[in-house]
């Protein structure tokens, strides 16, 4: 019997909670799950399929959402974002319309069915906005604690699902949504900042990576914002930082990280790593192929990271 996805664990405690007598309401742009099989047939009024169109969408889950009822948007990504990213801004970010916009892939996940169905932007994109909360669960305990805490609270939020991570590292009860952040010490010198598939990866694999026989501290960030204030604190030890990210450098994850700390007057190098245009620019390949070819996948990610730590000293 296979794991639950990150979705689906999301999708299960949805359904859990309104058995429970919560009033929830899901909205699908033509898009189905196995966790959503048993919530469709036991609450078929509450499930609303729009057909392919995320504008729709956003819309009726907007007026939904003023009727009183608590909405999760669910479609695939990344055209819930892009495409109905006017829809986006103006109820989710300056209305502040509490939905919960579930979006299936994240970064390269469905690379096989080419550039169009690979959000590599829609962090970025949804960074600025910053009314809305995001998460991008790396486990099921952080996609089951994002099912009780953000679709019932009064702000709107994004969360991204990873097709597959299926794996619990973390106890629920750790789960801190202002945070932002777990945290595996090792290293005073060296940190590595991720997020999502990459966080998973290097859970598992992270004492493998050795620079001056030392492993590196280890961040995986699951919501956004986070709390700013105390990542300084985590960070301003370290000598070098390398960020990790499945998805465009461009206003993502090591954007963030360069920012918080500029604007804390804090100047230390940092290295963004991500997917890079000539990887899928005009091709169709699948994640594996993409990461084989950029030096991410599993035999390899360690040795990539020892390289730009070491290149990063020799620089400074």
């Amino acid at each position: 019997m296979s794991l639950p996805s990150v979705r689906d664990a999301f999708f299960s405690e949805i359904y859990r909670m309104t058995e429970q007598g919560e009033d929830i309401v899901i909205v699908s742009a033509d898009l189905g799950a196995p966790s959503l099989d048993e919530f469709r047939r036991k609450f078929p009024h509450r499930f609303v399929n729009v057909g392919i169109a995320e504008q729709n969408l956003l819309s009726v889950a907007t007026g939904l959402a003023l009727s009183g009822k608590h909405v999760i948007a669910f479609g695939l990504n990344p055209f819930p974002v892009t495409r109905a990213y006017d829809q986006l801004r103006n109820f989710l970010g300056d209305l502040r319309i509490p939905i919960t916009v579930a979006a299936l892939n994240t970064g390269t996940c469905s690379a096989e069915c080419g550039y169009t169905h690979m959000p590599l932007e829609d962090f970025a994109m949804v960074r600025m906005i910053p009314s809305i909360k995001m998460v991008n669960p790396s486990d099921t305990s952080i996609a089951k604690a994002a099912a009780r805490e953000l679709v019932m609270s009064s702000l709107p939020t994004y969360i991204r699902f990873d097709k597959f991570l299926t794996k619990e590292y973390y106890q629920e009860s750790e789960v801190d949504f202002q945070k932002g952040f777990f945290e595996m010490h090792s290293s005073k010198r060296f940190a590595v900042i991720t997020t999502g598939n990459f966080s998973a990866v290097l859970k598992d694999n992270i004492n493998s990576v050795k620079i001056e026989g030392e492993s590196p501290s280890f961040f995986d960030c699951y919501a956004f914002p986070m709390d700013m204030d105390l990542l300084v604190k985590r960070l301003i030890q370290f000598s070098c930082i390398v960020t990790l990210e499945d998805q465009t450098v461009c206003a993502g994850l090591g954007s963030l990280i360069m920012e918080i700390l500029s604007k804390h007057g804090i100047v230390k190098p940092i290295r963004s790593l991500g997917v890079e245009p000539k990887h899928w620019e005009g091709r169709i390949m699948n994640r594996n192929a993409i990461y084989d070819e950029m030096g991410y996948d599993i035999k390899s990610l360690g040795k990539r990271l020892q390289k730009t730590f070491e290149e990063m000293m020799d620089n400074g």
